[in-house]
């Protein structure tokens, strides 16, 4: 379904002084039909331009992502509108995402006129089963988007990309202005569409416990890189990488009679407009040693699509 290879963004900051920032830095992984990979990490370390580069809302510096084989770097902007209707995304913040001044009705509605989906007379049919689809009342199609609660916005978000039977979803971590209780709702409603629909979805969250429950496959990413990829489950029963590690040690447990070791990182993530040499990890890192400092690790199949970019990758921690 989808294919990245070697995707680069490199970003200018300044005026006069202008510098270069690599926010993603060939950057990997594939998709399968019907598959939910996940991309998790710090907050900056680029996942989210990663889901923007996939459906080609900000334009690469390098690589290509190819959808069902289609390298979309190569499309003319009327190429490119054909296939949109096949490529959607779910916002962070769905608030900011709905026209205020468009009723609920209409803004559902306006993908399947723009795209010409289905006839005009079997517009209204289509958006009263999207809006009970995801779980609202009717009569939400007759109010405006500042009458809505914030699950109930995402939820129209949700119908306006089913509206298109997109093939892939990107979901850059719509749950994460939510409630706790309403997370769920909104998590179980897009589990259940991904069923019903057939689409696949690259889900993006810094919720290592979101993943875990919405993703059969899962990429790190560290300082605009991914430094771990693999199953799931994989991952979550025997990282690789330090990094990694340390975030799943950070988990929080429910039992608070269960004792759990935490890795604590030193210091902060490293300056993206002065990364250090080598391993980008290994000014944090407890297994540093001088070849982390001049080389870069590459990433290395440690059995079974288990993938780590780490010198010292079988050094587990021991919880």
């Amino acid at each position: 379904m989808l294919e990245v290879h070697d995707l680069k963004k490199t970003f200018t900051t300044g005026i006069i002084n202008k510098k270069s920032v690599n926010a993603v830095d060939k950057i990997s992984f594939s998709i399968q039909e019907g598959e939910s990979f996940g991309l998790v990490g710090e907050s900056g370390c680029g996942k989210t331009t990663v889901g923007r580069l996939v459906l080609r809302l900000i334009e690469p510096t390098g690589g290509e992502v190819l959808f069902n084989g289609i390298n979309i770097f190569l499309l003319d902007q009327k190429e490119l509108r054909k296939i949109r209707p096949q490529m959607q995304i779910i916002f962070q913040d769905p608030e900011s995402s709905l026209h205020p001044r468009m009723r609920i009705g209409d803004i559902i509605a306006e993908p399947l006129k723009l795209h010409n989906i289905v006839p005009k007379e079997e517009r209204q049919r289509m958006v009263r089963e999207l809006i009970e689809m995801v779980g609202l009342n009717p009569e939400h199609a007759n109010r405006y988007p500042h009458e809505l609660s914030g699950g109930q916005s995402q939820r129209v978000m949700l119908a306006r990309v089913l509206s298109l039977s997109p093939k892939l979803i990107v979901a850059d971590e719509p749950t994460s202005s939510l409630d706790v209780s309403v997370q769920a709702q909104i998590l179980s409603l897009l589990k259940r569409a991904q069923s019903e629909c057939h689409f696949s979805c690259l889900f993006i969250s810094h919720d290592l416990n979101l993943i875990r429950n919405m993703t059969g496959r899962m990429g790190v990413m560290y300082l605009g890189r991914m430094v771990e990829m693999g199953k799931t489950s994989d991952i979550f029963d025997a990282a690789m990488h330090p990094y990694t590690q340390a975030l799943l040690s950070a988990i929080p447990v429910a039992d608070p009679n269960a004792k759990k070791s935490r890795i604590i990182l030193e210091g902060e993530m490293p300056n993206p407009l002065n990364p250090p040499k080598g391993c980008g990890f290994h000014p944090r890192c407890r297994y540093k040693e001088r070849i982390c400092e001049t080389s870069e690790p590459k990433m290395i199949d440690v059995g079974e699509g288990h993938l780590v970019s780490c010198h010292f990758h079988s050094r587990r921690h021991e919880t």
